[in-house]
């Protein structure tokens, strides 16, 4: 196994590969959504969409704006095969917009500059990528984009502290413990749902 870093012997070739194989993939599909426009209108809603953003573009994704326009740094490429390799990759922006998560939810524009650190896997064979896969951390991204409400914190953290007060003055009374208890863990759930919006169900 092979690593490069920016600047390291092999990362320069390798970039240069990288380049062009992802040039030429992008010129491939672009011609074969193209070429779909005339019998399928989902394609040609799919590039306007992308291609024209500020006009046809949806509106549930979360805008990343760099330094000068900010393009995604590579930090490590590291060779798995002669085919094979991953890249680590770190892009730095605003969170401007709605980023909608589906089951996950919705995170409404906070601001707040994040970090999002990205691996991606890819083969590569004769100079053009064969396989790509693209991962990162979502619980990670969440943490930093989600705005915690820190009043409504204290106030199910106060009324878990009543609940474990009546707790021990309870006696030997099963049923009104497991009343507490049921009512403890609510409030354990809502507070966690206060730090963590995006587990909400």
């Amino acid at each position: 196994m092979q690593r490069a870093r920016p600047g390291g012997r092999g990362f320069e070739s390798f970039a240069r590969l990288y380049g062009a194989a992802e040039a030429q993939a992008h010129a491939e599909a672009v011609a074969v959504v193209r070429a779909a426009f005339p019998t399928d209108w989902k394609a040609a809603a799919w590039y306007l969409e992308r291609k024209c953003q500020r006009q046809w573009g949806r509106h549930d994704r979360m805008d990343v704006a760099g330094q000068d326009g900010g393009a995604v740094s590579v930090t490590l490429i590291e060779q798995l095969s002669d085919t094979t390799c991953e890249v680590d990759l770190v892009a730095t922006g605003t969170h401007r917009d709605v980023l909608n998560l589906g089951a996950y939810g919705t995170l409404k524009p906070s601001g707040v500059k994040a970090i999002l650190r990205m691996r991606e896997r890819l083969d590569v064979q004769s100079g053009q990528i064969t396989y790509s896969s693209l991962s990162f951390d979502l619980n990670d991204l969440f943490y930093q984009l989600a705005r915690v409400d820190y009043s409504r914190l204290v106030e199910h953290l106060d009324r878990i502290q009543q609940l474990r007060d009546d707790l021990l003055c309870t006696g030997d009374d099963a049923d009104h413990r497991r009343r507490l208890t049921e009512e403890v863990g609510r409030e354990l759930d809502a507070a966690r749902l206060v730090i963590r919006p995006w587990y909400r169900r």
